[in-house]
């Protein structure tokens, strides 16, 4: 079976999230994305919404999507999550893995824990985010360009980060949630 683990904070899950998934699932002939949030994410700094409210946002947005699915794996087994010790779970049951990744965390992926074994146990599947590909590609080893697969999407600059400022500041942010958690999601940044 030939899949997509979607990984992140999803802090919290956005359109753009289940764009760039529809898009790995057309472009890489993909029978399904699994979204995975993390419990921790080591390179991230900002503190994170609980695992367990990212999880159910996720669970009740791709609901109505057949190809789309969820796993608790990294919540489950707490502390940070790394990338590479999710691979090794799921590359246990199937044979072809695509990473799905944004373009912005592919400038950092050398960073990441095991980075040469993650390209190994999956191909990277990057969405673009930036508008300066080739600027973006000068600053990637070569080791980790030689795994990547490009999509070809159009650029949607919506971010986690965007959402949570716009509810603080009581700005509209109808086009960036889906419909099935936006009111959810509003109450909760507005309180905290």
């Amino acid at each position: 079976m030939k899949i997509g683990i979607f990984g992140g904070s999803f802090n919290p899950i956005h359109v753009a999230h289940l764009i760039m998934a529809r898009y790995a699932i057309e472009q890489m002939g993909l029978e399904k994305v699994i979204f995975v949030p993390s419990f921790i994410q080591p390179l991230k700094g900002e503190l994170l919404t609980p695992a367990n409210l990212r999880y159910e946002w996720v669970k009740k947005s791709i609901a109505r999507y057949p190809k789309f699915d969820i796993s608790d794996y990294e919540i489950k087994i707490g502390g940070k999550s790394y990338t590479y010790n999710t691979l090794k779970h799921f590359r246990e049951k199937y044979d072809e893995i695509y990473f799905i990744m944004g373009e912005d965390s592919l400038i950092t992926f050398k960073y990441w824990y095991k980075y040469s074994e993650i390209i190994k146990l999956a191909k990277l599947v990057v969405y673009p985010r930036l508008c300066e590909k080739g600027k973006v590609m000068q600053k990637v080893r070569k080791d980790i360009l030689e795994n990547v697969i490009f999509l070809h999407a159009p650029l949607i600059q919506v971010s986690s980060t965007l959402i949570r400022e716009r509810i603080r500041e009581k700005r509209e942010v109808d086009w960036f949630l889906p419909e099935e958690i936006k009111k959810e999601v509003i109450l909760y940044y507005e309180n905290i």
